[in-house]
This record gives C-alpha cells, sequence and structure tokens, in this order.
C-alpha cells in the first residue's frame, strides 16, 4: 500500500481566525485526481468550467483559502436545478438576506434557492421577481453581482453599467436605488483590473476567435 501524503504548515492566532484557537487538531480528506487524456479546447474547455462549481473555504482576512469539495457538475452539486437553464451555467449570483438563501441569474432568468435544505425555491424570469428591472438593460440578464452589507441590497452589473437595488425578499417591492450608473468613475478603484478596455465585467465573447476580442489595457 502506498500513501502519498501533502501537508501544509500555516502559523496565526485564534483573535485573526478560529482555526488557530490553542488547541489541537488532526484531520484529513480524500482528494481526488482527475486526469484528462487529452487536450480540451475551446468551446468544451469553456463549457467544463462552467459547469463545476467548486465549494471553498474562503477565509476572510486571510490568504488559507482552501477547497472543501473538488469540481462538481452543477447538477451533481444541486440537484434541483437538473434539467433548467442553470445546469449548464451561471452568469451572476448574490446572497439574500434570508437565511441559507441565494439568487442565481442566467440570461433573463433567476432561480432562487436554499442551499442548506437543498431545494429550490423559485425559478422565474427577472421582471417576474424584480419589477423594478422592467425595461432596463437588468432584464435580459447581468454579467455580475454581490450583496451589499446593508440588508436587502445588492450592486447589479452589467456591460459599464451598475444599479443598486433593494430586492425585498419575500415581495415584488424591489426597488433601484440612486438610478443607473456608469462603473467608472464610481468605481475608480476597479480602473486598473477591469476586463477589456475597462469597459465592465465579463463583457467579452468567448465564442469569437481571439483576433476579434477586446484586450485588456
Amino acid at each position: 500500500m502506498e500513501i502519498e501524503l501533502e501537508a501544509h504548515a500555516a502559523k496565526g492566532i485564534g483573535k485573526t481566525y478560529a482555526k488557530w484557537s490553542p488547541v489541537a487538531l488532526a484531520w484529513y480528506r480524500m482528494l481526488s485526481e482527475v486526469i484528462l487524456l487529452k487536450d480540451i479546447g475551446d468551446p468544451l474547455a469553456e463549457e467544463l468550467v462552467a459547469t463545476c462549481p467548486v465549494k471553498i473555504n474562503y477565509a476572510p482576512v486571510t490568504t488559507y483559502d482552501w477547497m472543501i469539495n473538488r469540481q462538481f457538475s452543477i447538477g451533481g452539486m444541486f440537484p434541483f436545478l437538473e434539467g433548467t437553464r442553470f445546469e449548464r451555467g451561471i452568469d451572476a449570483a448574490f446572497e439574500s438576506s434570508e437565511k441559507y438563501e441565494a439568487y442565481l441569474f442566467k440570461d433573463d432568468m433567476y432561480a432562487l434557492i436554499n442551499y442548506n435544505s437543498g431545494h429550490l425555491i423559485r425559478l422565474q424570469p427577472i421582471t417576474d421577481g424584480f419589477h423594478s428591472l422592467e425595461n432596463t438593460i437588468f432584464a435580459s440578464g447581468f454579467d455580475a453581482a454581490f450583496a451589499s452589507h446593508k440588508t436587502n441590497e445588492a450592486y447589479l452589473f452589467k456591460g459599464d453599467s451598475y444599479t443598486l437595488i433593494n430586492f425585498a425578499p419575500g415581495t415584488t417591492n424591489d426597488y433601484i436605488i440612486g438610478g443607473f450608473k456608469p462603473i467608472l468613475p464610481n468605481w475608480s478603484s476597479l480602473r486598473s483590473v477591469l476586463p477589456r478596455k475597462n469597459v465592465g465585467f465579463d463583457s467579452h465573447n468567448h465564442s469569437l476567435p481571439q483576433k476579434y476580442r477586446l484586450e485588456d489595457e
């Protein structure tokens, strides 16, 4: 029998993170290794990445994040999404202020899920659940999103624009806060990292040949 061991050691204090509390702890986990027998190029490579989510412990305020589960298909990790368009990929997502609930977005549809009990709460067009997005560029989907530190608020991004929304969980009383604005100059700290000549988040088309894509600044 052969055992292959990979060990990591990190010094820290309990004040920074609970895992460094002064107690003894030993653990192990299985790490599967997937070997591809041949190279996979576009578009199959992008389809593979899009359908294989990874669950991580992102270890806030540290750089000691680690992978809890290796890649699964979306349907494998979230069986209740099998047979839906979300099985093939997700454009954006943000966590609800309701415990264990999250919003997932794909094209002009959204799904509200409970990721703790593992069930689908709602699946419908974006404008059916978020009336404030009707007749806006966000009605057909968006590129990125994240929940604000303020209750019931989330930032949505599409192309070179963004908006702040009160998403009013459990109701259709959502509303836009402050209108629709360009990402720059309102997020000036992102100037050096926004992709594709700073036109926005994930705004390039992977299906285009490389010579037709805009390059980063």
